[in-house]
């Protein structure tokens, strides 16, 4: 799997629209991994940039607990953090069975919303469930019910199971 899948992965995910900027970065070897051409291009002043559409998942986590960070929209700087947990070689795992969301927590995010805080005001709107911004953000999103401390991990592994498409937009 390329990191450009991955994020789009991720993106699915966690309720991203794919209309922002993304990049990976490795702090193991200081490296960014983002797309390269075309409109969604990511340029750091300072920093070789590696291509994501070109560069195996397999080539940037190596071994067990190596971490890298997801940044999606870089005006709220939106992180996650991917843990590789485990190496499995076993041939007896059919590939239908990944990938595997393992765990989880919360509904993801909320796009163009204020980063953190806005999503926080979110929630306190939502578990209130009465007053003027409750209403606001009832009629912007569309619902009146929204946990968003909710996850639930078959939901998301079913939702990867599907994920095929991969926006040619951004090749």
């Amino acid at each position: 799997m390329k990191l450009s899948c991955l994020a789009y992965m991720l993106m699915t995910l966690y309720e991203m629209e794919g209309s922002h900027l993304f990049n990976f970065y490795s702090h193991d070897n200081d490296e960014y991994y983002a797309l390269k051409n075309g409109d969604f291009a990511v340029e750091l002043d300072d920093k070789d940039i590696k291509n994501a559409t070109s560069t195996p998942l397999k080539k940037v986590l190596l071994y067990k607990g190596q971490k890298i960070i997801f940044t999606y929209d870089f005006g709220y700087s939106w992180e996650i953090i991917i843990a590789l947990e485990e190496i499995i070689t076993d041939s007896d795992i059919p590939v239908k069975k990944l990938p595997c969301v393992l765990k989880g927590k919360g509904y993801g995010i909320i796009e163009d919303c204020g980063g953190i805080p806005g999503l926080e005001r979110i929630a306190q709107a939502f578990t209130k469930k009465e007053g003027k911004e409750y209403e606001q953000f009832c009629e912007w999103l569309g619902t009146n019910e929204l946990d968003l401390k909710f996850f639930d991990a078959d939901k998301m592994n079913l939702i990867s199971k599907r994920f095929h498409y991969i926006p040619t937009r951004y090749h």
